[in-house]
């Protein structure tokens, strides 16, 4: 009797992933197939790396005792999706302390770029560490900054592993409204021919 499970770490595109066994015996010998037309492998816990995401069929044939036994696990390769810049964000700060409420998702879109939205997805973290953690996103819609300015970081995950994922940043800030000093009254009669000249900073 022998017996043999196909675990695998590291599945983004492009990183190497790592083929191990749980056996019920040790074994004489064994050959991996990793699915991709790439030479064999006779080490007994090799790596490879997939130049295309996609499934693959990988198959591992073990000697032992003198007879070949076969297991095969179906590994997928995800892609790594790009995190694109994104531009600042800015408001006026009506209460003049500073904080403002922010849609960060308005930088959703440009974050992604062509990539499909059903295939990868954006959310956004007050630190660095949060977002490489995807751990505490803030709320992408409803957003007030706690110092100004303040960077934001936006994940981009592949929906389908994760762990396969790009972080960009971008900043979070207010902008003073300027103050409008009084000016004079000035008066004219309808339907005449009089103007008046307005300097900047005069709202209507």
């Amino acid at each position: 009797y022998f017996f043999a499970s196909i675990e695998v770490e590291n599945t983004c595109l492009g990183e190497e992933s790592e083929f191990t066994l749980l056996v019920s015996n040790e074994f004489d010998s064994i050959s991996w197939n990793f699915g991709d037309g790439s030479p064999t492998s006779s080490e007994t816990i090799p790596t490879h790396t997939y130049t295309n995401p996609g499934t693959y069929n990988v198959v591992a044939t073990i000697t032992y005792a003198g007879e070949d036994f076969t297991f095969s696990q179906n590994v997928t390769i995800a892609a790594i999706p790009i995190a694109n810049d994104a531009p600042n964000l800015t408001l006026c700060d009506i209460s003049d302390d500073g904080t403002e409420n922010f849609v960060l998702s308005n930088n959703t879109e440009i974050i992604l770029g062509d990539q499909n939205p059903n295939d990868y997805e954006v959310t956004y973290y007050d630190s660095l560490e949060n977002a490489q953690n995807a751990n505490l996103p803030v709320n992408s819609n409803s957003f007030n900054n706690t110092s100004d300015p303040q960077i934001i970081y936006a994940r981009v995950q592949n929906t389908s592993n994760t762990s396969c994922y790009d972080v960009t940043s971008f900043m979070v800030s207010t902008m003073a409204i300027p103050a409008i000093n009084a000016a004079n009254e000035e008066r004219i009669c309808a339907n005449s021919n009089d103007y008046i000249t307005l300097s900047s900073g005069i709202t209507s």
